[in-house]
């Protein structure tokens, strides 16, 4: 009894320290938490600020919102095609499982870009969502899950990817990424949500957040807290906190600081331990990785130009065509209010005609000034917008835009030259994109195998059929070797032959492909796997792309301007050949096609020269008659080689058949002795019983002696020897008389 109590004792002690480290777990983290929101606590408010600014929530302060622009204008530019992925061997060798691990992967990722599912976003919206972020608030974030469906077993899987709100996401402090040691992700779950993730213990989590708050506030201390009320809903707040140091993703809420909502081991099993890539930023800061709006570097020129549009929408209102009139004259209002060719009946004509005109008559405001105002007011704005272009590089989209008037020359200048400042940022993106890219294909090398066999669609073999084909190869081949054994003696047994082989070598391709079991065990190595193969993705840019067409149609026209001007001088011997293949490899590095095609060009030899000499043609074409002389004596001794060997076989086919014919009498003349033994026996037996067995032993020894006799009659019946001519005889029961049979 006092053992029992010592040891729920001691469990109890056990439990009181593992909640005191879990409660200190947690403190840690939320720790860590406000940390990073106190690093980056100005630019939340500037990034929301620019999110109200970007959404049209601060129309009465933001008259020009150039920042809406800019992002439509650059966006475009820098994303605007469906990447292609592009896995291929690192080395281009003749690695064959890298290869179909390669073609695996690839498809596997063609299928998860557009995988034609509505409830799954597509690929390419959520890059543009990102690319937003990143232009808007300076940061983008794109998180990548593995899903399944099955209770026992997984029936269906697949990679879905997902935007990350700039204030839902923090990380640890670092100045390059590489270093982050922590990220994490906030997330606001209703009752229902909280049970199916976290099971009982959601019941102890309250509903403090409201769902305005959890959608437009970034700031924790701003939320006033609450529980739930009919007509306003409100969430529970809960972390999610990947650690690279421990490996482990734990989920926390400040609302529930002493226990911890629950702990996974790695699920996911990548490189980089976090399902995200590399967040998107375009403003290159040094000190820090805290995130600087592109609007940074232009808000002052910003603010001036809403002062500006201010102004001029001031003046505007100002510039109506008011004044005074002179009494005396009547009508004059009305004439202000009449239409076009309208005419009004004058009511004091005599003033008129005295010299009294309308312009004498109407004092109107003087305009010139204010037009003047208004004339510098859009020249200056459009300075600034100019200053604004040349900071953001949107003054090089404009340079770049052609006219259809333009000549083709001066639009491939503008090509040219026209986004040279957007390259670096393109060059994110597209690191974006492969760095998105490799994430998903190291997730999808944990798919179950028959997944990945129906994704992709490809005719590997699985490892049972591999052996299959062996066994198949092992019994096709013993029975070649049979056939080939027949093969002199039935014509029929060559056609059966031709037919093994055909399918031995079915079965033998089964053997030479790489099999699943294989392929799996190599894609989801990841150091072999990153060894061995490379993922990459095809250019996101649309002029990109037609330019990279344009840069191999000028490499063809120069390989072939190249091959027809120095090959002939190489050939005649007037150029050497090292020479013309620097000259070839020169030219083809300008277009950077890979040290693949560099190592194959330097493989090119000499060619054959030829003279003009008539004494060594001569000698070359009476060469080749002798040898046609030759070569016809040789067709002419196969010829008869091969008719003398069809009459030898003919020979021994006719020997053959009399010897068949031969051992077939022979066969009858045994059967008709051995129908008189047994008849004579059978008349012994009669007579007398006495002498019965007797007259047996006699039969008996006649019937050996009638068989050994047609066992001479058959030896007498063997063919001759190949070697010896002679026939063969058993010496130690037979000997041969004169007449070539054996006596007794």
């Amino acid at each position: 009894m006092e053992t029992q109590e010592m040891g729920l004792v001691q469990e109890m002690k056990k439990g009181i320290v593992e909640n005191k480290k879990e409660a200190s777990l947690i403190r840690y983290w939320l720790e860590e938490l406000r940390d990073a929101y106190k690093r980056e606590q100005n630019w939340r408010k500037d990034a929301k600020r620019l999110v109200e600014m970007f959404e049209c929530e601060r129309r009465k302060e933001t008259l020009y919102n150039i920042l809406y622009a800019n992002t439509e204008t650059i966006s475009p530019a820098l994303y605007n095609m469906t990447p292609r992925p592009d896995v291929r061997r690192r080395f281009k060798d003749d690695d064959e499982v890298a290869r179909a691990g390669g073609l695996v992967l690839q498809r596997v990722l063609e299928f998860l870009l557009d995988n034609n599912l509505q409830d799954s976003p597509h690929f390419d919206t959520i890059i543009e969502q990102a690319l937003v972020e990143a232009l808007v608030v300076g940061r983008g974030v794109v998180r990548f899950r593995y899903e399944f469906s099955g209770e026992q077993e997984i029936e269906s899987e697949g990679i879905s990817a997902e935007i990350v709100a700039w204030q839902r996401f923090r990380h640890s402090y670092a100045k390059q990424w590489k270093d982050v040691s922590w990220v994490a992700f906030q997330h606001f779950m209703t009752r229902e949500q909280l049970r199916e993730n976290f099971g009982d213990i959601a019941n102890r989590l309250p509903l403090n957040v409201s769902s305005a708050e959890a959608d437009h506030s970034e700031d924790e201390e701003s939320w006033q807290g609450g529980e739930s009320d009919e007509g306003q809903k409100y969430l529970g707040q809960v972390w999610e906190i990947w650690d690279k140091n421990s490996r482990k993703v734990y989920f926390i809420s400040p609302d529930l600081p002493e226990q911890m909502l629950r702990v996974a081991d790695d699920p996911l099993h990548l490189s980089g331990f976090f399902p995200i890539a590399t967040p998107l930023m375009f403003f290159p800061k040094i000190s820090s990785l805290e995130p600087v709006p592109l609007y940074a570097a232009y808000e002052g020129q910003a603010r001036e130009l809403n002062r500006i549009t201010l102004r001029i929408a001031r003046i505007i209102e100002a510039l109506k065509v008011r004044g005074f009139y002179d009494s005396t004259v009547g009508g004059l209002a009305r004439v202000l209010e009449a239409d076009d060719n309208e005419l009004i009946a004058a009511e004091n004509v005599v003033a008129m005609q005295q010299g009294q005109t309308l312009d004498r008559s109407i004092w109107l405001m003087p305009l010139n000034e204010l037009v003047l105002v208004l004339q510098q007011l859009y020249t200056q704005r459009d300075q600034i917008k100019q200053i604004i272009y040349e900071i953001t590089g949107i003054s090089d989209i404009i340079r770049g835009s052609s006219s259809e008037y333009e000549t083709a020359t001066a639009q491939n200048y503008k090509n040219q030259w026209g986004a040279l400042r957007l390259r670096r940022l393109q060059k994110q993106v597209s690191m974006f994109v492969r760095e998105c890219l490799r994430v998903m294909g190291e997730i999808a090398t944990r798919m179950q195998p028959e997944t990945l066999i129906k994704m992709t669609g490809l005719p590997f073999p699985r490892q049972a059929e591999q052996q299959q084909a062996q066994m198949m190869i092992q019994q096709l081949q013993g029975q070649a070797g049979q056939l080939q054994m027949m093969a002199q003696q039935d014509p029929r047994a060559g056609q059966q032959l031709q037919a093994l082989g055909e399918q031995i070598q079915k079965y033998q391709k089964v053997l030479d492909k790489p099999n699943w079991e294989t392929i799996i065990q190599f894609l989801q190595n990841s150091v072999v796997r990153n060894y061995r193969i490379d993922i990459e993705a095809n250019s996101t840019i649309e002029p990109e792309a037609a330019e990279d067409g344009q840069k191999l149609g000028a490499f063809l026209n120069a390989f072939a301007q190249f091959m027809n001007g120095i090959a002939p001088l190489v050939q005649q011997g007037y150029l050497p050949i090292e020479a013309g293949k620097e000259m070839l490899l020169a030219i083809t590095r300008k277009y950077r096609f890979g040290e693949d095609v560099e190592e194959s060009l330097k493989q090119i030899t000499m060619p054959q020269q030829q003279g003009d000499d008539k004494g060594k043609i001569a000698e070359q074409e009476a060469q080749a008659k002798i040898q046609q002389i030759q070569q016809k004596g040789q067709v002419e001794a196969q010829k008869g080689q091969m008719d003398l060997a069809l009459k030898q076989l003919q020979l021994q086919q006719k020997q053959k058949e009399a010897e068949m014919d031969m051992a077939l009498k022979a066969q009858e003349l045994q059967v008709k002795q051995q129908e008189i033994a047994m008849k004579e026996q059978l008349g012994r037996v009669k007579a007398e019983a006495q002498i019965r067995q007797t007259m047996a032993n006699q039969a008996l020894r006649q019937q050996q002696d009638a068989q050994a006799m047609i066992q001479a009659q058959q030896t007498e019946m063997l063919p001759y020897g190949a070697d010896k001519g002679q026939r063969v005889i058993d010496a130690s029961n037979w000997r041969t008389g004169k007449g070539g049979t054996a006596s007794n």
